[in-house]
């Protein structure tokens, strides 16, 4: 009498472990779906944005922006690039650094320093007028401005810059991975293509 209470208790143990096991294993399963449905939602979701300032809504997804984001953004980055008095390089170029990618990032402060280091050692002023921004492919952004330079108030520089800025889109943010100069005959190449 004794074993037989005992294999009842036994089976009805095993039937409650068998009932523990499968809730586990549902509760994980919904977990893992969970998971997955929320990864695929958030890669799809896009941030819409629609300044007055602006003619064209801006969208920006985990990997991709629309065309108008890099040119409002690529103007930006411009700006504080190449209009600066030497009250106001340092500051304008570490919120430049702040959007610069951790690759890069070395390279272009080092040479952003020696920028401010001369412009503030001369005194030199610089005025950036920006004349076109043209979307290229490969994740660039191509900008052609007027900078002209001024020591005190006198005029020492008035030349045309045209600036390569290379891009990523990581997690809705855009970060500058190059920065370079490039002369008015590769201007035009790129532009005619």
């Amino acid at each position: 009498m004794k074993i037989a209470n005992y294999l009842t208790a036994w089976k009805n143990l095993d039937a409650m472990l068998r009932v523990y096991k499968f809730g586990f294993l549902l509760a994980v399963g919904c977990i893992i779906f969970l998971v997955i449905y929320l990864q695929i939602v958030q890669s799809k979701q896009k941030t819409i944005i629609v300044p007055t300032h602006l003619a064209a809504k801006i969208e920006i997804s985990d990997i991709e922006a629309s065309p108008a984001y890099v040119r409002a953004m690529g103007q930006y980055f411009a700006d504080l690039l190449y209009d600066f008095t030497p009250y106001n390089i340092e500051k304008r170029y570490r919120e430049l650094l702040s959007f610069v990618s951790a690759d890069v990032f070395p390279e272009l402060k080092e040479i952003l320093d020696k920028k401010i280091t001369k412009a503030q050692k001369v005194g030199i002023i610089q005025d950036f007028q920006i004349d076109a921004v043209y979307v290229l492919q490969n994740r660039r952004c191509l900008i052609r401005g007027k900078a002209r330079r001024f020591v005190g108030s006198e005029l020492v520089g008035n030349e045309m810059k045209n600036v390569i800025i290379q891009y990523k889109i990581v997690d809705g943010g855009m970060y500058v991975e190059g920065i370079k100069e490039i002369d008015d005959t590769e201007y035009n190449n790129l532009v005619r293509r």
